[in-house]
């Protein structure tokens, strides 16, 4: 008797796992298809689209936006100042957002600006090379949105031209970067 009431203790304890194997076993034997072909991976593919991806891919740049590029990181090492004239990953959350205000400028006002501000923060007997590289620096786009902060936002004056004070971010430079200015 004493060996019989081992076996009932015995089959108590496999009982469980036994059942749940042939529960598992019987639902794969179900699932199986025999017609369906063995190459088949364990996901499915996307179909494909001629629909290109909505994100924001750069396009491949011309000669002069490269060199535009190359000369704004030129003027960013060489400067005077560190974290005057800097560039970050386009679009990211800058400190002083929200900007006080924003404006549009051409080339030519950028260029403008650039002189103004190699003129403050390079050294003077580097003079015509800041110049030649703002020169080339602003050649990347047509024109610059100017997202500008400024320590006091009542102090802005446009009678006299665009204000040359405070940060001035240009966002999306090309699409790759945002470029900050420190005045």
């Amino acid at each position: 008797m004493r060996a019989s009431g081992k076996m009932d203790n015995l089959n108590v304890i496999l009982r469980p796992p036994f059942i749940f194997l042939i529960i598992l076993l019987s639902l794969s034997a179900c699932n199986s298809n025999p017609n369906k072909p063995k190459t088949d991976l364990p996901f499915k593919q996307a179909p494909e689209t001629s629909a290109k991806p909505n994100f924001n891919t750069p396009v491949e740049l011309s000669s002069e936006q490269d060199l535009a590029l190359e000369a704004l990181n030129r003027l960013q090492t060489s400067s005077l100042e560190p974290n005057r004239l800097y560039s970050t990953f386009p679009g990211i959350h800058h400190d002083c957002y929200p900007a006080d205000t924003s404006f549009t400028i051409s080339q030519a006002e950028l260029l403008k600006t650039l002189l103004e501000f190699t003129q403050l923060h390079y050294q003077e007997r580097e003079a015509p090379f800041p110049s030649r590289l703002a020169a080339l620096a602003v050649k990347a786009q047509s024109e610059y949105q100017v997202l500008v902060c400024l320590d006091f936002p009542g102090d802005i004056n446009y009678q006299q031209g665009i204000p040359r004070k405070g940060t001035w971010i240009f966002p999306k430079v090309l699409g790759r970067r945002d470029v900050v200015l420190v005045w």
